[in-house]
């Protein structure tokens, strides 16, 4: 957002210089206009058909009304056809056919207005203006509302933002190598959106574990039944009892770095795989009994976001873990906030439903789905996807007065 606005204000300013050269360069025009005005009131005042106060309210309107009609003289001079060509896909690289297209544009202040997708996934949009386009969000039924804005970009709702010229190029503002490129039907501008899969029950728990220098420090997780994390001695206690461990985490600081392994607890097919991708189904293969991952200290705190995708425990499961590691200055403690995700019918499948969740026999399920897993079982699976449009339909009974 932050991007825009700078855009909204380098943009004004830009206008508010072209104005001021325009008026220094032709200012001789609006002067002699203003000289006629007041020459005509004075005389006005004269002749005693005026009073002075008259006089100069009517001067003081008639010079503002020659002041805005100069400015507008000099954006007109600005304006420009803007011709734009996108395409939206999926991951797989597949057209997205009638999704909406949100956009807005700079002509005298911002306007905003949709269009479509054909068949093709192509969109096209035709407008005048001051140059400035943005494309802000794409929707879809079945789709996540947002965009990848460009390969390095952390923040996937960010709009993507276009300057154009009079002779009709255009610049996208995310692009490093600040070149022009000439909008045509043939090479439209690519915006993927990623197609959700059939929603299912996630065990999901959210909890932060950190260490220090100096002190080696291991911690077991649980996904599928208890939820979080032990510390070392309570993991002993735990193992010994024959509970289910998903993933023992050990760490320790070496060489201005911490150094953590993960090691994925079940039969012979349990793994691990590090990842800086969000996927909505975990790998089918890749996976390693053990994995590392190394945070380096700094003069100030280093952030770094790191995905884990487990097959773990018995029966088998898989896990999505979102992990955000923080090493605090000079490397005086690592924590990290995580988030699991876990399914418990050893299926790939991490795609969540979000109106389901409020269900009652949602719940129910969830409940009888750990105490299966505890008895080394999986659960019978429902029709979550008839779960997920009860619970959508209970959600828009709700919220019918917001809609």
């Amino acid at each position: 957002m932050k991007i825009i606005l700078a855009g909204k204000m380098l943009k004004m300013l830009s206008l508010i210089l072209m104005v001021t050269a325009t008026i220094a360069i032709n200012g001789q025009q609006w002067r002699d206009q203003e000289k006629e005005m007041i020459q005509k009131y004075d005389q006005l005042v004269k002749d005693g058909k005026m009073t002075k106060q008259e006089a100069d309210i009517n001067i003081e309107r008639e010079s503002n009304a020659i002041r805005r009609q100069a400015v507008m003289d000099i954006a007109k001079n600005n304006e420009t056809d803007m011709h734009f060509y996108g395409k939206v896909v999926d991951q797989n690289g597949d057209p997205v056919e009638r999704a909406t297209v949100t956009y807005s544009y700079e002509f005298y202040g911002y306007k905003k207005k949709v269009t479509w997708t054909d068949k093709e996934g192509l969109f096209e949009i035709t407008e005048r203006g001051m140059g400035l386009l943005m494309i802000e969000m794409i929707e879809q039924e079945g789709y996540d509302k947002s965009f990848d804005v460009n390969k390095d970009a952390k923040d996937n709702s960010t709009p993507r933002d276009y300057d154009f010229t009079k002779q009709g190029t255009y610049h996208q503002r995310h692009d490093t190598d600040e070149k022009f490129k000439q909008p045509i039907a043939s090479v439209p501008e690519i915006f993927k959106i990623r197609k959700k899969g059939e929603p299912t029950m996630l065990f999901s728990t959210t909890d932060k574990i950190s260490f220090v220098k100096n002190e080696e420090k291991a911690y077991a997780l649980c996904f599928a039944t208890y939820g979080y994390w032990y510390t070392k001695d309570l993991y002993e206690k735990v193992r010994s009892s024959g509970k289910r461990i998903d993933v023992v985490a050990t760490g320790r600081y070496q060489d201005t770095a911490y150094i953590l392994n993960f090691k994925a607890v079940g039969d012979s097919s349990a793994g691990i795989i590090l990842s800086d991708e969000r996927l909505s189904s975990a790998p089918a293969d890749g996976y390693n009994p053990e994995a590392e991952a190394l945070f380096k200290e700094g003069t100030t705190s280093v952030q770094k976001e790191l995905f884990l995708y487990v097959k773990s425990g018995n029966p088998p499961i898989f896990s999505r873990v979102e992990m955000k590691a923080v090493v605090y200055s000079q490397g005086n403690q690592l924590s990290i906030e995580y988030h699991s995700y876990t399914n418990p019918y050893g299926e790939r499948n991490l795609e969540g439903g979000w109106h389901m969740y409020a269900l009652k026999e949602y719940n129910d399920q969830v409940g009888e789905a750990k105490k299966m897993l505890k008895e080394g079982k999986y659960p019978p699976k429902p029709d979550f996807k008839a779960l997920e449009e009860e619970g959508k339909k209970e959600y828009l009974k709700t919220h019918k007065n917001t809609q």
